[in-house]
């Protein structure tokens, strides 16, 4: 019995260790601006050595490689980044863009409407899709790098909270055992919310937005304004073809989005140049490496042990039910990077200890919805920071912010409603 309890107290102090330096290494790899990729997989080396071993590093990087759901990603990201790369070289992007500012008539509202859309697309990574046009209609505000990866992220994903095809709202209303739509009704207000604290904080001082007069006025004109759909249509359809397959026929998305990228090439015609250019350029092999790089730190995460050692920690420290159905969620999120597998854990741990309504399941979800948000293993996070070449720190200046706003907003919720 003794030596159980010496092995579990080595366990445990071998899992903290690991925790504290692989993540504090993974802060200093950020903050010296090493590429997210990188830091991913040298974080996981680091946390998977002290806590296994050196034997079980290979280990966990092969099963990494070899796991369906990491080849799957990594698929679906590049075949999304060929995609947006024949949009740019192509110049079919500066069209979309320049079809939705004259409809939408704003730079901020298509910064709005544009990630919100394309958030409808389940995909992991998929904030790669938006990112070109945010980074045009975002050089049009002057908007920083910084600025453009929280437009990017925030506008999104708060469609999520609404959304009755998103995967994790699914499970959600599985596990708690509650209407699908009686979440989607509570979390109602929480989008509104976020939407209006994302518009103030992105949009709010810029005078483009009272004074935007750079758009033609097509009213007068019915031929021309039918013309400027048909554009809008030939240029989105690429996009919004894969959401439609993957919603309407559940296709398997690296099949929807090879399906999009068939689509630009018959409409678009791009030489063979700028195939040769697509795959000497090396963002498409970063983006790669940072999606592998973040399912091996999830995957690192879960072998060792450290995810569940973080869940029956919090267990055990006797804290008030509300505030454990808040910061389990959040931290599992945080440490994995993904809303589905936080719940899929913290869920089941809560409903042991009370009981589970309506208002006990959005917060929880709520509470992971914001951990995932800004979590460094978050792949849309990673891919955004990358494409815009920003700082995790300095998108952290607006990201948490909104963050810690809308959380107290959804507790205040909970509380009176």
């Amino acid at each position: 019995m003794n030596l159980a309890k010496a092995f579990k107290v080595l366990n445990a102090l071998g899992n903290i260790l690991a925790l504290i330096i692989s993540f504090a290494i993974l802060g200093i790899f950020l903050y010296l601006k090493i590429h997210i990729g990188i830091v991913l997989v040298a974080t996981s080396i680091i946390m998977t050595f002290i806590s296994l071993g050196p034997l079980s590093v290979p280990d966990i990087i092969l099963r990494t490689a070899c796991d369906g759901n990491t080849i799957r990603l990594v698929i679906i990201t590049s075949l999304i980044m060929i995609l947006i790369s024949i949009y740019k070289e192509t110049g079919y992007i500066d069209r979309l863009s320049k079809s939705l500012r004259k409809i939408l008539k704003k730079s901020s509202l298509s910064l709005m409407i544009i990630p919100a859309v394309l958030g409808l697309l389940p995909v992991a990574g998929g904030a790669l899709m938006s990112a070109p046009l945010v980074d045009i209609e975002g050089d049009r505000l002057k908007l920083s790098a910084s600025e453009k990866v929280f437009i990017n992220i925030w506008f999104r994903h708060l469609v999520f909270l609404i959304y009755p095809l998103s995967q994790v709202l699914i499970l959600i209303a599985t596990l708690s055992g509650v209407s699908i739509w009686s979440i989607i009704i509570r979390q109602m207000p929480v989008m509104i919310f976020m939407l209006v604290l994302g518009f103030a904080i992105s949009f709010i001082r810029r005078s483009e937005l009272r004074h935007d007069t750079s758009h033609e006025s097509y009213l007068g004109n019915k031929h021309a304004y039918y013309q400027l759909y048909i554009e809008l249509l030939k240029t989105i359809l690429p996009i919004i073809i894969p959401v439609l397959i993957s919603i309407l026929v559940e296709l398997d998305l690296s099949i929807s989005i090879l399906v999009g990228i068939i689509i630009l090439i018959i409409l678009s015609r791009p030489r063979y140049i700028v195939f040769k250019h697509i795959l000497k350029d090396s963002k498409l092999y970063l983006i790669i490496l940072a999606a592998f790089g973040a399912m091996l730190l999830r995957n690192t995460i879960i072998h060792t042990g450290i995810q569940n050692f973080i869940a029956s920690s919090i267990i055990r420290i006797h804290i008030p039910f509300t505030l454990l159905m808040i910061l389990l969620p959040m931290i599992l999120a945080i440490l994995t990077g993904m809303t589905y597998s936080s719940l899929a854990i913290s869920i089941p741990i809560l409903q042991t200890i009370s009981d589970f309504t309506v208002k006990e399941a959005s917060l929880a979800y709520i509470s992971a919805f914001i951990g995932y948000l800004g979590a460094p293993t978050h792949l849309c996070l990673i891919l955004s920071l990358n494409y815009f070449r920003s700082s995790l720190f300095m998108a952290y200046k607006y990201l948490l912010p909104a963050n810690v706003a809308t959380l107290v907003f959804a507790v205040l919720l909970y509380l009176v409603w």
